[in-house]
């Protein structure tokens, strides 16, 4: 009898033992699949694909961004949110993106029909029409309290105004160092305002174009003290009122 009992309780173990490892394995194949699911990568994921506009999540593109005059909207490589800054203002230290939840990069371009008649607004208004419908989040004005960059100085011994016929701009960066030709004031203002995201307003009364060389635009202070350091320039620094741009998400 005794022996019988042995016999049945050692069965009994076995089976506990099986079940239990049985529980073990398929807990560590879930947990595999579920760190599986976390690491994977979205494909490419198209939302618009017509022969004026493309729109493309998670895009693998080169980082760039052009606005030719009225006819394009180019951005390209961006997340989401700085995306949206770049076309939702002229200037995007003017637009403040709140409650993003996925910042994926993206492709996305728009060329009008008759680029003579389209507007830069109106170009710019079609594109986030696009992407309204397929991101919940909605567009309105708002005054803020915001930093703001004000340049009130230069030393004419050391910046030349160019006295040739150039009509474009023309620009290169190279790890953050920063080269901008034939720029004017406000022309360079509103460079540093897209290439820094602050808000930078010249206060100088000279339309004259200059060259300025091997700025670091890593940050706000780098770059004003290079351009203090190479041609004199002076800022002031101040809080004020400013009409922002406000691109909510629901």
């Amino acid at each position: 009898m005794k022996n019988k009992t042995l016999s049945f309780f050692l069965i009994i173990s076995i089976i506990i033992a099986f079940f239990a490892c049985q529980n073990s394995g398929d807990k560590t194949k879930g947990d595999k699949n579920e760190n599986k699911a976390k690491t994977e990568v979205i494909e490419n994921h198209e939302l618009v694909k017509t022969e004026s506009m493309t729109i493309v999540e998670n895009a693998d593109e080169d980082v760039e961004w052009d606005m030719i005059s009225r006819s394009s909207v180019k951005v390209k490589g961006y997340k989401l949110e700085d995306a949206l800054k770049l076309i939702a203002h002229e200037s995007p230290a003017y637009v403040n993106v709140k409650g993003i939840k996925t910042n994926p990069r993206m492709l996305i371009t728009y060329t009008p029909a008759d680029m003579w008649e389209a507007s830069e607004e109106e170009s710019r208004q079609i594109v986030l029409d696009s992407l309204q419908k397929f991101y919940d989040f909605k567009i309105y004005q708002e005054d803020c309290e915001m930093k703001v960059y004000r340049l009130n100085g230069y030393n004419a011994d050391k910046l030349n105004p160019r006295n040739d016929d150039a009509l474009g701009r023309s620009g290169k960066t190279v790890n953050n160092i920063r080269t901008f030709n034939n720029y004017s004031f406000d022309e360079l203002m509103n460079e540093l305002e897209r290439d820094l995201g602050s808000i930078f307003i010249n206060d100088i009364e000279n339309t004259d174009k200059f060259d300025f060389s091997e700025i670091n635009i890593s940050s706000e202070n780098k770059a004003m003290a290079d351009f203090s350091e190479k041609y004199g320039m002076s800022f002031t620094e101040s809080t004020e009122p400013v009409k922002m741009t406000i691109v909510e998400f629901k």
